[in-house]
């Protein structure tokens, strides 16, 4: 790759990172004021919001960075590049354009200012800087031995898998054990920080897994084209 054309990567990266951690800010922002609603009660429908949160969080980034990563090494123009990167951004911004163009009005955004009015929400923001430079670390240098790592097509598919899970449980596990050594807790005891950071841990691996688990169903559906397909994959039998 010419040296130039990675400069240019390297600085579209470093934006790029921008919108990836607007995003993992605005879930743990989400996922704080719902905590302090919730105040440590079970409620089903809030751990399906929890879930999803998570997916935002600790999922989405990663699935963002293998998409980068397959857009980037199908087209090395710089114009091409920019363009791509420019795609990426629009599509990680969609979300919030279609909520503020077609659903949220004044009355929606004075309700969500109540919400967070009397939270904290100034708890957890090193990590979501943390794994916003991570992406970009994994998507450098992925980028960088690509050519020594991907000889065929199914070392392509391996490498896109491992860019997923391999982060993830890195963050889930630094965070778990940040959660019970250095992080401030108050009164809590050794016992009740570990048994919570277990239970953050879980929580999120079961989004992950599920999210993962759909997304292999609809990736074979559309290669065969067939609901036939669909359904017999997501009943867990072969093809």
């Amino acid at each position: 790759m010419d040296g130039l054309i990675f400069c240019l990567i390297i600085f579209l990266a470093l934006l790029w990172t921008l919108p990836i951690c607007k995003d993992i800010e605005e879930a743990t922002i989400e996922e704080i004021a719902l905590d302090h609603r919730l105040q440590e009660v079970l409620n089903g429908p809030a751990e399906v919001v929890r879930a999803g949160l998570r997916i935002k969080k600790y999922v989405i980034p990663f699935y963002t960075t293998s998409a980068t990563l397959v857009l980037l090494i199908t087209d090395v123009a710089s114009k091409n590049i920019i363009l791509n990167f420019l795609a990426i951004t629009l599509i990680l911004e969609a979300d919030n354009v279609i909520a503020t163009l077609l659903f949220l009005n004044n009355h929606h955004y004075s309700l969500m200012e109540n919400v967070v009015k009397d939270v904290d929400v100034a708890l957890g923001f090193f990590w979501n800087r943390v794994q916003g430079l991570l992406c970009m670390v994994i998507l450098i240098l992925s980028l960088v031995f690509i050519e020594g790592v991907v000889r065929e097509c199914s070392d392509l598919n391996v490498l896109l898998l491992r860019l997923l899970v391999y982060p993830v449980l890195i963050m889930l596990v630094a965070q778990a054990f940040y959660s019970v050594i250095c992080a401030r807790r108050g009164s809590r005891s050794l016992c009740e920080r570990i048994l919570d950071a277990l239970i953050n841990l879980l929580r999120t691996l079961c989004g992950a897994l599920v999210i993962t688990y759909i997304s292999f169903v609809l990736l074979f559906a559309w290669r065969f084209r067939s609901w036939v397909s669909f359904a017999w994959v997501a009943s867990g039998y072969p093809i």
